[in-house]
């Protein structure tokens, strides 16, 4: 019996590395193989190869890596088991497939330190300027004025004079405003054009400028005042916004020819004419500085442009009452001079309006 055991040993010794070499072999099929003892232990081998095989072959499972975990971004945990490598039949080890390293990009390494550190401390982040808290408003009051400036204005136009006034003005570059009498357009509607064409503005200051017409009542005053401003607007277009009382809003003359009927000592028509100048929305003008061509008794260029010099001081906006009309030759010889006074204190110039942007010391003005 030893003898029968040594032989099939050695069969299989010889027999079985053959068949499996011939597993390999191209156009092998198991099918064909007609062995006994040999052929059953063979086939065996070849479905456990075949199983063996296929496990290989599969694809892994696509591995994600916790976030978390330190170990793992440091390289200091234990592989997963699909990532080991794998024995070939001949032994040599089989390399993870492409498909798990794609999926296990490496983590760069960070410092352990600082990352510890950026989840203790909030970063600190500059916020653009648009998100920057707004700083507080400075109050109006306390606002510094960025220029200084100057309205010229010209009463009871127009005359021959006034042509002259506004050669001035264009040649030095100014604008300002004339305060139109209406009983004075007539023959002169180019004047009133031509003023508007060059950039200056005109004011209503009556039609008649008779003191005892005007101020009557308040009634009659804006009946006169209203006659003058149809005929201003008649010839340039545009209906005045703005008006100058004859004699200012603190006149005393007024009182003189007010209706006794209507008004005591101690009562005043200015009263009355003001409070109605708001309801029809105009905006009277009167005058912080003067060139002394209304005062009565003579008067020189010399002595208007002092005028004018002695009352600027510090203003920072100055309305300076002047005329055109026909006595007032003087007014037109020194307006160079005071053009260039001004220009030298550092003011601008411009005319009026009633835009609610005109500074508000200028609508409060009182002549003294």
């Amino acid at each position: 019996m030893s003898i029968v055991v040594q032989v099939l040993f050695v069969t299989l010794l010889v027999f079985v590395p053959l068949a499996e070499g011939m597993a390999h072999a191209p156009g092998y099929h198991p099918d064909s193989e007609r062995a006994d003892g040999s052929a059953k232990i063979l086939s065996n081998r070849q479905e456990h190869y075949a199983a063996s095989q296929s496990r290989h072959d599969r694809q892994p499972e696509r591995l994600t890596l916790p976030t978390g975990n330190p170990d793992i971004r440091e390289g200091k945990a234990d592989r997963p088991v699909s990532d080991q490598p794998r024995a070939t039949p001949s032994g040599s080890p089989t390399p993870v497939s492409s498909a798990v390293n794609n999926s296990l990009t490496p983590v760069p390494k960070t410092d352990a330190r600082k990352t510890s550190a950026s989840t203790t401390t909030p970063a600190q982040t500059t916020l653009p300027d648009s998100q920057k808290p707004a700083a507080k408003a400075t109050p109006e009051s306390t606002t510094v004025p960025k220029e200084k400036v100057a309205y010229l204005t010209f009463d009871d136009g127009p005359s021959p004079l006034t042509p002259q006034v506004l050669d001035i003005l264009k040649q030095h570059g100014v604008k300002a405003t004339f305060f139109v009498v209406g009983r004075n357009i007539e023959g002169r509607e180019e004047t009133l054009q031509r003023m508007v064409a060059e950039g200056h503005v005109i004011g209503g200051h009556t039609y008649s400028h008779d003191y005892r017409i005007i101020y009557r009542d308040a009634a009659s005053f804006y009946d006169d005042l209203e006659r003058g401003n149809q005929l201003i607007e008649q010839v340039t277009g545009k209906k005045p916004a703005i008006f100058r009382f004859p004699g200012g809003s603190t006149n005393t003359i007024s009182q003189k020819y007010q209706d006794p009927t209507k008004y005591g000592p101690q009562q005043s028509v200015m009263t009355d004419i003001i409070k109605e100048a708001e309801k029809r929305g105009y905006l009277f003008i009167d005058w912080n500085v003067e060139n002394g061509d209304a005062r009565p008794g003579s008067y020189t260029t010399a002595s208007s442009v002092n005028s004018v010099k002695q009352q600027v001081q510090n203003k920072r906006d100055i309305v300076v009452l002047m005329h055109d009309s026909a006595p007032k030759a003087a007014t037109v010889q020194s307006l160079p001079a005071i053009i260039h006074f001004l220009k030298e204190q550092g003011y601008t110039f411009a005319p009026l309006s009633a835009d609610p942007a005109l500074p508000a010391v200028v609508r409060g003005l009182r002549p003294r």
